[in-house]
């Protein structure tokens, strides 16, 4: 906690409360920050802090491995921002009262009297995230105080808006790992969606290539339904992300060669255009069978990233209109959210309208 930051103290659950106070800035923190704190650390911080006080020469020690230890320390990803607009501090507060909340940004915006558009500007002005990250890390935050007052994992789960059975206890667990010691909880953000980078061999193909590019981005994981046909709307659903940001990945047959067109699950490729934007006059939709021979992946789960051949790529241009946008991962049920700027430069791709205006379709919810 950087001096001068106004802050108030709140504890849930069985707590014991330890405060080190350190000179200046030792750390060099802009703003308050939680870091983890190891076997090592934990101990440091109940000598340094313990009664009766240390021989002065002794706590002078004491106190400099333990800086050595918080420089070490890494940052939890638990940041959750505050909003200043009015209209987003009213989503804002409505998400903190219910975070099982699951309406759409769109939803959000019609009662808060605004645009999505306006409220997806906002979250990144002000929250420096997007609206998704952000009602992630709520929930996080709202679990990890509900598992700190003795609450059961799956009555966390319910309250944080997972949904139910065992998926559910899974998911709960996989972002906060219960600690063989009672009490205590270890945040795993890579199961969160909040910035996701798969480290080593994991992830598709399409993941190590944006990996590999240090580019930033977002998994986001969904219950694909074998039956399903419509793969893009279907994802749309199922994340409660509007038609036109999510885009699907198509191939086709231009002037004997195969080419890959990323349009919005809203729209309508046009072959005509498709051609014209590569210089060619006419184009065809290829076979699936020879689509997913090149591609390297299975119809409704191509990715315009990690394929086994790069091809001749046009994206429409309506994704410059979003500062992240949706497309498969390189399997069904999972979609990766990143700025356009990074699949237009991962796959030299050239930018057309090569949809047919796409109509203004946003994501249904059955049974609302």
């Amino acid at each position: 906690m950087p001096a001068g930051t106004v802050h108030e103290h709140r504890a849930h659950g069985d707590t014991d409360l330890r405060l080190v106070g350190l000179t200046g800035n030792p750390l060099r923190l802009a703003r308050p920050a939680v870091l983890a704190v190891g076997p090592l650390l934990r101990e440091l911080i109940i000598a340094y802090t313990g009664e009766p006080p240390s021989p002065e020469p002794e706590r002078d020690r004491l106190l400099a491995v333990l800086l050595d230890q918080l420089r070490r320390a890494p940052e939890q990803p638990l940041h959750l921002p505050t909003a200043r607009d009015p209209r987003l501090a009213a989503v804002c507060a409505a998400l903190h009262r219910d975070p099982a909340d699951t309406s759409t940004l769109a939803r959000l915006a019609a009662r808060a009297g605004t645009s999505e558009r306006t409220l997806a500007r906002l979250c990144r002005a002000e929250l420096g995230m997007s609206f998704p990250q952000w009602r992630t890390q709520l929930r996080l935050h709202h679990a990890l105080l509900l598992l700190a007052d003795g609450v059961p994992v799956t009555a966390v789960a319910h309250r944080c808006g997972w949904g139910v059975g065992e998926r559910v206890h899974r998911r709960v667990q996989e972002g906060v790992r219960v600690h063989p010691r009672p009490g205590l909880y270890i945040v795993d953000s890579l199961h969160w969606g909040v910035v996701s980078k798969p480290k080593g061999k994991g992830g598709t193909p399409a993941t190590m290539a944006l990996t590999r590019a240090k580019a930033e981005f977002t998994l986001h994981p969904y219950d694909h339904d074998p039956d399903a046909q419509a793969y893009g709307e279907e994802a749309a659903d199922a994340l409660g992300v509007p038609y036109e940001r999510i885009f699907k990945t198509l191939v086709a047959e231009v002037e004997g060669g195969l080419a890959v067109a990323v349009v919005p699950v809203a729209g309508k490729l046009d072959l005509k255009a498709l051609a014209g934007a590569l210089g060619g006059k006419r184009a065809a939709m290829a076979e699936a069978a020879k689509v997913e021979r090149v591609t390297g992946y299975v119809v409704g789960g191509i990715s315009p990233l990690g394929q086994r051949k790069q091809l001749p790529t046009v994206v429409d241009s309506s994704a410059l209109d979003f500062e992240t946008i949706y497309f498969s991962a390189g399997k069904r049920g999972l979609q990766i959210e990143t700025a356009p700027a990074n699949l237009i430069t991962l796959t030299r791709a050239v930018t057309a309208p090569p949809s047919a205006n796409p109509p203004r379709v946003r994501a249904r919810h059955p049974g609302r």
